[in-house]
C-alpha cells in the first residue's frame, strides 16, 4: 500500500493541466458512457478557437453520428441546466458547397470518419461556396426542440461541446466510510460526480477523520481485460457496521484486520473488490439481442437496423427515414428500409436510393405526334398546323388556317398548312401570300412561273414555318402564362390591350402646364447651346484666317527652338554624336525621311552602337553597322547549329536514354513495358517518368502476370517501383512489403512474393527476375533492366481483325507492336494496306477514347465498320454510315446524335423524324427566327385579366392593386386606413380617413390628437401601475396617494387652496378655472384686468365660465390641389433665357481672349532648360506652330 501511494505522488506533476498550461478545469460539466466522456465548457469563442481548445486536451468538438450520441449531449446540457447553443464539431469549409440531398448538406465533422445518415436540422443551412459555415446544437425548451443551426464559424457562442474517446473505463471509486471524492480526468476538467471514470483518471478521496487525502487510478487493461482502479478500494475503511463497509454482498472482519467483501455463492468478487457479479453473467441471456460478458457486467448488443433501449437489454428498431437516404420516397421496415420512387422515375445507383427520370417518350406509340420528356412526366404535342383534340384529347387534327383568310384572294387548305390561290391574270408574290399582276409581253417575270393557277405549299418539316407552336403546362394563378393553342398562325391578330383602371383624379390637372414648362425650358436651353457653340467656331476661324495672311517679317521665322549640342559635328551631310551616348533622345529629333536633313539615331541599350560609332542617316535612310554587314554566313549558320545544340537537354548519366521498350502490354486502363538497358534505380525511374509513367507497382498476381508475358524465357535482374524510404535505415522481415515503399508514394499491395533474405540496412531497392521472385539490391547499383507502368483513364480496343489488313500499333510511350490488348489514348494504328491512320481519341460526348482520324466520314467498311456509329455502306464506291431513325450523322461523318444536339432552340427541342422543332414554354411564343422565345404580353393579349392592375412579367403575369386596396386571396380589397395611421392606442376607420381614440382611463391629447394621456373626470380615480417594474402614474393635475384599502389612487389637487386665482377660483378634476368680479376680463388664465370704455368689442363682465375648446378629431383629407399659374411660367422661361444670353457673352468674351494672336516675339526660355536651347536653320516649316518665332 505505502508503495501504491509512493507511486502516486510521483505521477501528481505528470497529471494533466487545462489549455495554455492552466490548472485542470474545475467542476466542469462532463458525462462518460461506453468508451468516450463529453464534456461542456463555458467561454466565449468562435469554432475554431473551440476546436483547438478541445484538440488540446486530447479531443474534438463534439459530434451527434446518431440518436444515441445526441441523447447524450442533451443529457449532459439538461444536467447543466443551459439553454443557450454551443458549438458542435460540424462545419463546411470555404470552398465547398451545400449538398441539399445529403443527410448532413457537405458538412463534414471535425473528427472525420463516417458522416453518417443522422441529421437534426432545425432549418435548412444557407447555400454557399464562397463562406464558412459552422453547426451549433440548440437544447430543447419553450421555443421549440433541439436541433442544429448554422452560422458563420468567426461568430462568438458561449458555450462549446468536446468529446474525448478512450479504451476502456472504471466504474465509480468504491468507499467503505463517509468521504469525498474528486475525479480529474486525462482531458483537464475535475468533477465530483462521475458515473464511469475514463482510463487515466486520477480520483482524490478525503476521507472524514483522515489525515490527509488518498489517491487512486484508473489503469488497464488488466489481464483478464478491463479496467480498474488502483488501489482497487473501497477506500476510507471503517467497520462494516457502517454501510456495509462499502460491500455489495458480505463484509467480512477479523481482530487485526481491515475489512474485506465477499460474495453470495453462484456469484464472484468483482475487480472492485467490493461488488459481485454473477459467475456468468449472460447465462440466462439478460439481453434481447446479443450479450457480452464484460469485466463487472454484461453488455448487450443489437443486429444491424436496430439499437439499444435505453434500459439497456432490448432493441428497438431504427427508423432510417429519418436520415432521409433516398432521394424521393422512404418506407421503414424491421430492421432496414426501401426507398421508393415517384411516378414517372425509375431506381438508379447502386443501393437504389436515388431515382432518375424515365424517359416516357422511348415507348413506341406513346404519342400520335411528337413527345416531349419532362421531370417526371411527358406531354404528347402536335406538328405545326395541329392542334389537340379538344376535351383533353391526345389526337392531332389539322388547323383550317384558311379560316383566318391569311391570302388577300383564294385559299386552300392542306394537312399542316395552307396554299394562296390567285386569280387569272395574277401571279403570286415571292412571299407566297400577295398576288400581283402577271408581267405583259416582252416583261421578265420575277416571281412565280406565268400561270394561271398559283399555288404554294407551306413547309412542315422546318423549325421555320408559318405556324407556331408552344407547349403549355398548367400553373398556378396570378403567375402564370395564358394558354395557347399549338398551332396558332403567325399572322393571327391579337385583341388590342384593354387599359384596366379608372379616370385620373384631380391631382393630375396640373400636368398639362408643368410640361408645357419642361418643353419650353428644353427648347430653349438646346437653341441657346448651339448659337453659343456657332458664335465661338466663328471667332476662331477668324482668328486663324488673320493669322495665316501674315507673312515672314524676319530672319528668324525659318529657325526652330532645338537641343543645344556644342559637341556635335555635321559632316557631309551627316550628324555625328560623341561617344557613350551624348546624342539626344529619339523624342528629341525628327525621324529620317525625305528631303529631311536632320539625322534620327538609332540608340541600342547602352545608348550608342557596339563599335563606338552611332548610327546616322544617310539621304534619310538608317545605317547598318558595319560589323553586322561584315558578318560571314557561315559563321550565320554555325551559331544557330550552336545555339539548338545547346537547347538538347542531355540524358541523365550522359547516356542516351532507350528509343522504344523492348515489350510492352497493355490491359485495360494500364500498359506495361520492359526496357533491357543497364541502368541504376534513378536513372530507370527517370525513364518511366519521361515517358507519363513510373516504376512497375506489383499489387495483384494480374501484373505478376504481365510480368511473366513481357519476361518470356530472358533472364536477368529488372527493376521495379519498391525502394526503402530514407527515414527507415534498415528493412523489416516481418511486414509484407518488408518496410519497403512504392514509388506512388503508398504501401498498398495484394500480393508480395521475396525471396529469402535477412534484415539488410543502407540504400536497397528491390528487382524481380524470370522466376518472378523479389530480390533486393543496392539503388545504385546497375540492373539488366526495368519495368514501367502506365496509367490511363480509359483506353481504346484493338481493331477487330480484316483478312488482309495488318495493323500496327504505336503507344504515347515509345511501343510498337500489332499483338496489343488495350490501347491507351494518343495511340495511332497504322494499316499500311489502306494508307490509313487512326488515332485513339476522346469522342467530345463523355462516352470514353474511339478509333478516329481527322478526315470525316467512314473509312473502308471491312475495317471496323468504317468507324461508323451506326451502319456502314458503300455508295459508288465509297463508304458512306448512316444513322438509325431519329438521330443524325455528326460533323465527323461516323457518330451519329440527336437532331436535337446543337439545336438552337431557346426552349424545348423535340425530335421530329430526321429534324427537330422548337417549342416553348408557357408564357413565351416561338420567335421569327424559328428557334427563340419571345414573352407573350399577356396583359395586352387578354383583356381584363386582374381586377385592377396587371403587370407583365416573363413568361406570365402578377396582379396588382391600386393604391389603398391589398391583394386577399386572388382579390383587391379596400385597405384600411388604420394600417398606416400613427394613433398611440385606438383607431377607428371613417369615410373621409381615420380617427384616433384611446383607452379607458385615456383622454385624446390636445396637442398631438395621435396621442393619448392619462385622464380623470372625478377627484379620486385609481393609479395606472406597472407590476413589473413597480412604479404607478397619475394623470397631470393629480397626485399618487393610498386609500383606505392601501390600494394606490390618483387624488386631485386642489389648486383654488394655493391661490393661484387672484379673484374666484372653480377646481376642476385635474385642473382648475379663475374667474374674475363685475368690471374685470381674464388675462393669461390667472389674473383679471379692468375693463376699458374703448373695448366694444370682445368686452365682458361678470363671471362666466369659458367654454372649454373642443377635442379635436383627427382625419386624414386628400391634400388641395395647387393649380401652377401661367404668370409663374412666363416668369421662369424670361429669367432663364436672360441667363443664357449672359452666359453666351462671357462665353464669347472669354474665346475673343482665347484666340487672340501674340503681339510680342517671346521667345526666351523660362523654363529649367533655357541654357541647353539653340537656334538651328531648318529647311522646312516647323511641325509646331508654338516654335515659330
Amino acid at each position: 500500500m505505502a508503495a501504491a501511494r509512493l507511486l502516486l505522488l510521483l505521477l501528481l506533476p505528470l497529471l494533466p493541466r487545462g489549455s495554455g498550461g492552466e490548472e485542470a478545469e474545475a467542476e466542469a460539466e462532463v458525462v462518460c458512457a461506453g468508451t468516450a466522456c463529453y464534456t461542456l465548457h463555458r467561454a466565449e469563442l468562435g469554432w475554431s478557437a473551440a476546436q483547438e481548445r478541445c484538440h488540446h486536451n486530447g479531443g474534438n468538438l463534439a459530434p451527434a453520428r446518431g440518436p444515441g450520441e445526441a441523447e447524450r449531449l442533451q443529457e449532459l446540457l439538461a444536467m447543466a441546466g443551459w439553454l443557450d447553443p454551443a458549438w458542435i464539431g460540424l462545419s463546411l469549409s470555404r470552398g465547398r458547397c451545400v449538398q441539399p440531398q445529403e443527410p448532413l448538406r457537405g458538412f463534414a465533422w471535425a473528427a472525420g470518419g463516417d458522416p453518417g445518415n443522422y441529421s437534426a436540422w432545425l432549418a435548412e443551412p444557407a447555400v454557399t461556396c464562397l463562406s464558412a459555415r459552422c453547426v451549433s446544437l440548440r437544447p430543447a425548451g419553450p421555443w421549440g426542440p433541439a436541433g442544429w443551426a448554422d452560422r458563420p464559424c468567426r461568430a462568438l457562442l458561449p458555450a462549446f461541446l468536446c468529446k474525448f474517446s478512450f479504451r476502456g473505463m472504471c466504474g465509480p471509486l468504491p468507499l467503505a466510510g463517509p468521504s469525498r471524492v474528486a475525479y480529474t480526468t486525462p482531458f483537464g476538467v475535475r468533477s465530483s460526480r462521475l458515473a464511469a471514470a475514463p482510463f487515466g483518471t486520477l480520483a482524490e478521496v478525503t476521507c472524514e477523520g483522515g489525515e490527509g487525502p488518498t489517491f487512486a487510478l484508473c489503469k488497464g487493461p488488466l489481464e483478464g481485460g478491463g479496467f480498474a482502479w488502483h488501489p482497487p478500494g473501497p477506500l476510507c475503511p471503517a467497520a462494516c457496521a457502517h454501510r456495509n463497509g462499502g460491500c455489495q454482498h458480505r463484509c467480512l472482519e477479523a481482530p487485526g484486520e481491515a475489512p474485506r467483501c465477499a460474495c453470495h455463492p453462484g456469484y464472484v468478487l468483482a475487480p472492485d473488490m467490493a461488488s459481485c457479479l454473477p459467475e456468468d453473467a449472460c447465462q440466462p441471456n439478460p439481453c434481447q439481442g446479443t450479450c457480452r460478458t464484460r469485466p463487472g457486467g454484461f453488455e448487450c448488443g443489437c443486429e444491424a437496423g436496430y439499437a439499444l433501449a435505453p434500459d439497456g437489454h432490448s432493441c428497438l428498431d431504427m427508423d432510417e427515414c429519418l436520415a432521409g437516404p433516398c432521394q424521393h420516397e422512404c418506407h421503414n421496415t424491421a430492421g432496414s428500409f426501401v426507398c421508393l420512387c415517384r411516378p414517372g422515375y425509375q431506381p438508379a445507383g447502386r443501393d437504389g436510393r436515388l431515382c432518375r427520370d424515365e424517359d416516357e417518350c422511348a415507348r413506341p406509340g406513346i404519342c400520335p405526334q411528337l413527345c416531349l420528356n419532362v421531370p417526371g412526366s411527358f406531354h404528347c404535342a402536335c406538328q405545326p398546323g395541329y392542334q389537340r383534340q379538344p376535351g383533353g384529347g391526345d389526337a392531332c387534327l389539322d388547323v383550317d388556317e384558311c379560316l383566318r383568310d391569311p391570302c388577300p384572294g383564294p385559299c386552300r387548305n392542306l394537312p399542316g398548312g395552307f396554299e394562296c390561290l390567285c386569280l387569272p391574270g395574277f401571279v403570286l408574290e415571292e412571299d407566297g401570300h400577295g398576288c400581283r399582276p402577271a408581267p405583259t409581253t416582252g416583261e421578265e417575270p420575277t416571281g412565280a412561273p406565268n400561270s394561271t393557277l398559283h399555288t404554294t405549299g407551306v413547309p412542315r418539316t422546318t423549325g421555320t414555318l408559318q405556324t407556331t407552336g408552344s407547349l403549355q403546362t398548367a400553373g398556378a394563378p396570378w403567375t402564370t402564362g395564358i394558354p395557347r393553342t399549338l398551332g396558332t398562325a403567325t399572322g393571327a391578330t391579337l385583341p388590342a390591350p384593354t387599359a384596366v383602371g379608372s379616370a385620373p383624379g384631380p391631382e393630375h390637372s396640373t400636368d398639362g402646364p408643368r410640361l408645357l414648362l419642361y418643353y419650353i425650358l428644353g427648347s430653349l436651353v438646346a437653341i441657346l447651346l448651339l448659337m453659343a457653340f456657332a458664335l465661338a467656331l466663328l471667332a476662331c476661324r477668324k482668328r486663324a484666317a488673320k493669322r495665316e495672311k501674315r507673312t515672314a517679317k524676319n530672319a528668324a521665322d525659318n529657325y526652330c527652338w532645338v537641343p543645344e549640342q556644342p559637341e556635335s559635328h555635321r559632316v557631309g551631310g551627316e550628324c555625328r554624336y560623341p561617344r557613350g551616348g551624348g546624342g539626344p533622345s529619339p523624342e528629341a529629333l525628327p525621324s529620317c525621311g525625305e528631303g529631311r536633313g536632320v539625322p534620327a539615331p538609332a540608340i541600342n541599350g547602352a545608348g550608342g552602337r557596339a563599335d563606338g560609332v552611332p548610327e546616322v542617316c544617310r539621304a534619310g535612310r538608317p545605317v547598318r553597322p558595319p560589323a553586322m554587314r561584315r558578318l560571314p554566313l557561315p559563321l550565320l549558320l554555325a551559331g544557330l547549329a550552336l545555339a539548338l545544340g545547346q537547347g538538347r537537354e542531355p540524358e541523365p548519366g550522359g547516356e542516351p536514354g532507350p528509343a522504344a521498350p523492348s515489350g510492352a502490354q497493355c490491359l485495360e486502363h494500364d500498359c506495361f513495358a520492359v526496357f533491357w538497358a543497364a541502368r541504376p534505380f534513378a536513372e530507370a525511374s527517370a525513364v518511366c517518368e519521361r515517358g507519363g509513367g513510373h516504376l512497375m507497382t506489383v499489387r495483384s498476381t494480374v501484373a505478376e502476370d504481365a510480368i511473366a508475358l513481357l519476361l518470356q524465357s530472358r533472364g536477368g535482374r529488372l527493376w521495379l517501383g519498391l525502394r526503402l524510404p530514407s527515414p527507415l535505415p534498415c528493412t523489416e522481415p516481418g511486414q509484407r512489403l518488408r518496410g519497403f515503399q512504392w514509388v506512388t508514394g503508398d504501401r498498398r499491395t495484394d500480393y508480395s512474393n521475396w525471396a529469402p533474405s535477412g534484415r539488410r540496412c543502407g540504400e536497397r531497392c528491390v528487382t524481380v527476375s524470370r522466376d518472378l521472385r523479389w530480390e533486393e539490391r543496392r539503388c545504385e547499383a546497375p540492373a539488366d533492366g526495368f519495368l514501367c507502368e502506365y496509367n490511363y483513364a480509359a483506353s481504346c480496343g484493338r481493331l477487330p481483325p480484316a483478312e488482309g489488313l495488318p495493323v500496327t500499333y504505336t503507344t504515347p510511350f515509345g511501343a510498337r507492336g500489332g499483338d496489343f490488348l488495350a490501347l491507351p489514348p494518343r495511340s495511332a494504328a497504322i494499316v499500311p494496306a489502306l494508307g490509313l491512320e487512326l488515332r485513339c481519341e476522346e469522342d467530345g460526348e463523355g462516352e470514353g477514347p474511339r478509333w478516329s482520324r481527322a478526315e470525316p466520314g467512314a473509312w473502308p467498311c471491312r475495317l471496323a465498320a468504317g468507324g461508323c456509329e451506326g451502319a456502314c455502306g458503300e455508295e459508288g464506291g465509297r463508304p458512306r454510315c448512316s444513322c438509325p431513325d431519329g438521330k443524325v450523322l455528326s460533323p465527323d461523318g461516323r457518330g451519329c446524335g440527336s437532331p436535337c444536339a446543337g439545336a438552337p432552340c431557346q426552349h424545348h427541342c423535340v425530335v421530329a423524324g430526321a429534324s427537330f422543332l422548337c417549342m416553348c414554354e408557357a408564357g413565351y411564343r416561338l420567335a421569327a427566327d424559328g428557334s427563340s422565345c419571345e414573352d407573350i404580353d399577356d396583359c395586352a393579349a387578354v383583356p381584363r385579366l386582374c381586377e385592377q392592375v396587371c403587370v407583365n412579367t416573363e413568361g406570365g403575369f402578377e396582379c396588382h392593386c391600386q393604391r389603398g386596396y391589398e391583394m386577399v386571396e386572388g382579390h383587391c380589397q379596400p385597405l384600411s386606413r388604420c394600417y398606416e395611421a400613427p394613433c398611440e392606442q385606438q383607431c377607428e376607420d371613417v369615410p373621409d380617413g381615420y380617427r384616433c381614440s384611446c383607452f379607458p382611463g385615456y383622454a385624446i391629447d390636445s396637442q398631438k390628437p395621435t396621442h393619448c394621456l392619462l385622464h380623470c373626470n372625478r377627484s379620486q380615480c385609481p393609479a395606472q401601475c406597472d407590476p413589473h417594474a413597480l412604479a404607478c402614474e397619475c394623470p397631470e393635475g393629480f397626485v399618487l396617494d393610498d386609500d383606505a384599502n392601501s390600494s394606490k389612487v390618483c387624488v386631485d389637487i386642489d389648486e383654488c387652496d394655493m391661490n393661484f386665482c387672484e379673484h374666484n377660483c372653480t377646481n376642476r378634476p385635474g385642473s382648475y378655472e379663475c374667474h374674475c368680479h363685475a368690471g374685470y376680463r381674464l388675462h393669461s388664465r390667472n389674473h383679471c384686468v379692468k375693463i376699458q370704455e374703448d373695448d366694444k368689442e370682445g368686452a365682458y363682465s361678470g363671471d362666466g365660465a369659458g367654454s372649454e375648446p373642443p377635442v379635436p378629431i383627427p382625419s386624414r383629407t386628400p391634400p388641395k390641389v395647387e393649380r401652377l399659374h401661367p404668370g409663374v411660367l412666363v416668369g421662369i422661361s424670361v429669367g432663364v433665357l436672360s441667363a443664357a444670353l449672359a452666359l453666351l457673352a462671357l462665353g464669347y468674351h472669354l474665346a475673343k481672349k482665347r484666340c487672340r494672336p501674340p503681339a510680342t516675339m517671346d521667345y526666351k526660355c523660362s523654363g529649367p532648360h533655357e541654357k541647353e536651347m539653340g537656334l538651328q536653320p531648318v529647311t522646312l516649316g516647323c511641325a509646331v506652330p508654338s516654335q515659330k518665332l
